[in-house]
């Protein structure tokens, strides 16, 4: 779900569907030194496990469907009638929850271009409909998501930490607030870390395990400030992937425990990496490098967030391969499935509109669609 790692896609996208103009938001709220812990969500659906890294075959929509969500990518290339049909399509699926990956794109000028607020709208508007929850992400950098060089880059984190929280604001005046839309029901924080090589890739950590740095720092600074923002706090999600840079499941743990412990992150939303990295023999690959590349990774991380004690989903990449082009062969997309279902407590997938409906009249399925829909929810 990297597209920055295809710039050329992600430039052309930019340059014909997004259209607003940079938004100018106010003073970013100051985080106290004791912000409200993260608490239990009281409109929590029963996907959520409470933060235990639960066994058994994952069925969160009690029909044997393995998805309970889909990341959406709101562009300005279509109105709210076609963002509605969208959620309505991830309903037909049994999909409860949807995670907007941004609600505003960050440029290199420092100017930010915003998902069209009557685009974001319709899809609280039709979740609230379909009684789905929706997930609304914050500012989004065209540049340096999941780059190692800006992971660790200070004046990058400023600048992120600094636009995140008017992003958090700008959400919060819009659909939060003393008139919540009922179907805003968590933050998303869209700036990815991932499964490190070396302990201090993403940053450091003080003595007494508070992240003071890099890609830590504003997980841990913007996960406090978008809870800070109810009583009690809304959910917050963060979505790593796993890295063929790393190359010990224990660092991967340890460092993601110390995260979680002393963030206010709610929900591990951990992207298998499959698409990304582009194995598409994932299907004959043989277990020995499942589990070295994928599984081994998600125990790791199941560990973190049960310790942690907090939800832990698997994001489960529906594109073909690195370029983002086109939808995953079922083949390999259940294959995916297969590989960690056993120890995540949900499922999600990146993403809907792109590789799961094709954007012509009707929102007609995509083969990865129809063949899932055989599998887990055949009938009428």
């Amino acid at each position: 779900m990297r597209m920055h790692r295809s710039s050329g896609v992600l430039a052309a996208l930019l340059a014909w569907a997004l259209g607003a103009p940079a938004c100018d938001s106010g003073p970013g709220l100051q985080v106290g030194d004791t912000p409200t812990a993260p608490g239990a969500d009281a409109g929590e659906h029963r996907a959520d496990s409470g933060g235990s890294d639960a066994g058994g075959s994952v069925d969160p929509t009690g029909n044997g469907a393995p998805l309970n969500g889909a990341f959406l990518e709101v562009l300005n290339n279509h109105d709210a009638d076609h963002w509605k049909a969208v959620v309505r399509a991830m309903k037909q699926l049994q999909m409860e929850e949807i995670i907007i990956q941004t609600e505003s794109y960050l440029t290199t000028a420092g100017t930010r271009n915003e998902v069209l607020r009557s685009n974001l709208r319709a899809v609280l508007d039709q979740a609230q409909a379909s009684g789905m929850r929706a997930w609304l992400g914050l500012v989004l950098p065209e540049y340096g998501n999941g780059s190692v060089a800006h992971a660790t880059d200070a004046r990058f984190i400023e600048t992120l930490i600094s636009e995140s929280k008017k992003s958090a604001d700008g959400i919060w005046n819009a659909f939060g607030g003393t008139t919540k839309h009922p179907a805003f029901g968590g933050w998303y924080i869209p700036v990815e870390t991932w499964t490190p090589g070396t302990a201090a890739q993403l940053g450091d950590f003080s003595a007494d395990g508070v992240p003071t740095s890099g890609s830590l720092r504003y997980v841990y600074e913007i996960s406090r400030y978008c809870a800070a923002k109810s009583e009690p706090p809304l959910p917050v999600a963060f979505s790593p992937f796993i890295s063929d840079l790393a190359t010990d499941p224990t660092l991967t743990e340890s460092l993601y425990t110390k995260l979680l412990k002393a963030s206010a992150v709610t929900h591990v939303l951990l992207q298998d990496g499959v698409g990304a990295r582009n194995i598409t023999d994932f299907t004959s690959l043989p277990a020995a490098e499942k589990e070295r590349r994928v599984v081994l990774y998600f125990h790791a991380m199941a560990r973190a967030a049960s310790t942690a004690q907090r939800t832990f989903w698997a994001n489960v990449e529906s594109f073909a391969g690195a370029g983002f082009h086109a939808p995953a062969p079922f083949s390999r997309f259940d294959a995916q499935i297969g590989a960690v279902r056993e120890i995540v407590s949900g499922m999600v997938t990146y993403e809907f509109s792109n590789y799961w409906v094709t954007a012509s009249p009707g929102l007609p399925p995509t083969a990865l669609s129809t063949d899932y829909r055989a599998k887990y929810l055949p009938g009428p």
